[in-house]
């Protein structure tokens, strides 16, 4: 068992060490939006993980904590092979969810069409499976895939949140991020 870790605050000159560094993050690293998310390690994983191609999301001007998230999936779901498919069982795992209050869903929940992606999702580091569950490997993850289904419900956003308990804290996550990019 670890001890929980407390992530220190970054502070301004952390950030400019960490543009000395990483010069192509610079435009996110002055958004102060994106300065909180930074204490975010997975996050800020993801961030490293893909910094070359993110100098065209810098061009944006300021973009903010769902342009990253946006970029990020479309970057490793959305543009690998069978994308969509993987897009589609990482938001049907997320909604099941948040709906059912699991932090694991059953693989029998799945028909076999809809589960072929898992072994795809497992070896990218999305998803893990054990005991007959599938799990996220971080909720971070979760969030993202249920901020992604709100996005594909967007123009009927009230009614699908009318059949979904809005008040778990799985839902609230996404309903946040799908708040803020409309901030944005």
């Amino acid at each position: 068992f670890v001890d929980n870790f407390d992530m220190p605050a970054v502070d301004d000159e952390t950030v400019l060490q960490l543009i000395k560094e990483f010069p192509d993050l610079a435009a996110f690293l002055m958004n102060d939006g994106v300065r909180n998310i930074l204490n975010n390690l997975k996050l800020l994983d993801k961030l490293l993980c893909n910094i070359k191609k993110i100098a065209t999301l810098s061009q944006i001007g300021s973009p903010g904590e769902t342009h990253l998230i946006d970029f990020i999936w479309q970057e490793e779901i959305e543009n690998t092979q069978y994308g969509i498919q993987k897009g589609a069982f990482l938001k049907i795992v997320a909604e099941k969810q948040a709906d059912q209050l699991l932090s694991g869903v059953s693989t029998a929940d799945f028909d076999p069409a809809n589960i072929s992606m898992a072994d795809e999702l497992k070896k990218a580091g999305f998803i893990k499976a054990e005991q007959q569950k599938i799990y996220f490997t971080h909720d971070l993850y979760s969030d993202w895939a249920r901020y992604q289904l709100l996005l594909a419900h967007s123009e009927d956003l009230a009614s699908f949140l009318t059949s979904k308990i809005i008040l778990s804290p799985l839902w609230m996550k996404a309903i946040r991020l799908f708040g803020l990019n409309l901030l944005e």
